[in-house]
């Protein structure tokens, strides 16, 4: 993993660093990129890092990616883990745009949960559910707790005349 920062400084026993980028590959070697305006990191544990403001560029498959940001985030450099918090929103993934209220991500294994309430937005369908489960970058995706799907209208008058 690669680490670059604006500005780093020591306040109150942490190391804020402003304007942080990280930057690494999958266990499929694709890249993947979390950036945020902020960081902080408690001295004695170098690995975990608290972050606001995150935006990151993680891969779906080997052409595509899905944009995620947060409000506010931890990211463990040594796990490759990202749990992400406060108006979490995914955008791209796989023709989905998924707003969640938290999500744990595995960058290296290209799995992401929630277990709360999660909303998937498409051109075609919405989808409402209690939790998500999302492996194999994208390739399956499970909803549980309370499913609900609604159809837009007009993409099934478009199916029936085809």
């Amino acid at each position: 993993t690669n680490v670059s920062i604006d500005s780093a400084a020591i306040k109150e026993g942490k190391l804020v660093m402003s304007a942080p980028a990280m930057a690494g590959f999958d266990s499929k070697k694709r890249p993947y990129d979390v950036k945020a305006a902020r960081a902080s990191q408690e001295i004695a544990q170098p690995t975990i890092v608290d972050l606001e403001e995150i935006e990151a560029n993680l891969p779906m498959d080997k052409n595509a990616t899905a944009k995620i940001m947060a409000r506010a985030g931890t990211y463990d450099t040594k796990k490759e883990t990202l749990v992400l918090r406060e108006e979490v929103s995914i955008i791209g993934a796989r023709g989905m745009d998924i707003l969640l209220k938290d999500a744990q991500v595995d960058i290296k294994t290209g799995t992401m949960s929630s277990s709360q309430s999660v909303r998937v937005q498409t051109d075609d369908t919405t989808i409402n559910a209690g939790s998500v489960l999302v492996e194999q970058n994208g390739d399956r995706v499970f909803f549980t707790k309370g499913v609900s799907m609604t159809i837009n209208p007009g993409t099934m008058a478009k199916d029936a005349k085809q």
